[in-house]
């Protein structure tokens, strides 16, 4: 659920990727929206993951989204490092870095059926 001090701003795409696996394509966004008032920056970060037919035109369908807002030094941010196929299944995994402001931690999201699910998180590490 959107933070209503958020509501009625534009988003701003930070980063974003594309990839194909057997039967769907796949895209993996950043995206973020920032309050710039002096006294109290906040911003608001959405990790989405998209899918739809390959070779379709259709809109994508939302398959795993994260969010985290709050105080621009505080608050989390996500960065895609990894699409990647694990063990002799091939089951498709996608690692992301967690930036915070001290520090950093990985997670790895797992294709399970349909659906993409957290599967791991790592020690949080700092500086």
């Amino acid at each position: 659920m959107s933070d209503p001090t958020f509501r009625g701003l534009p988003f701003r795409v930070r980063a974003a990727f594309t990839f194909r696996l057997d039967s769907v394509d796949v895209v993996i966004a950043d995206v973020v929206r920032s309050v710039n008032e002096e006294a109290n920056p906040r911003i608001e970060h959405l990790l989405i993951l998209g899918e739809r037919p390959t070779g379709s035109s259709s809109p994508y369908d939302v398959r795993y989204s994260n969010r985290t807002a709050g105080s621009e030094e505080s608050t989390q941010a996500s960065e895609l490092l990894a699409a990647l196929r694990i063990g002799d299944a091939k089951r498709p995994g996608i690692v992301v870095n967690i930036e915070y402001s001290d520090g950093n931690r990985l997670e790895l999201l797992e294709r399970v059926g349909s659906e993409w699910r957290l599967v791991w998180k790592s020690a949080y590490t700092d500086c």
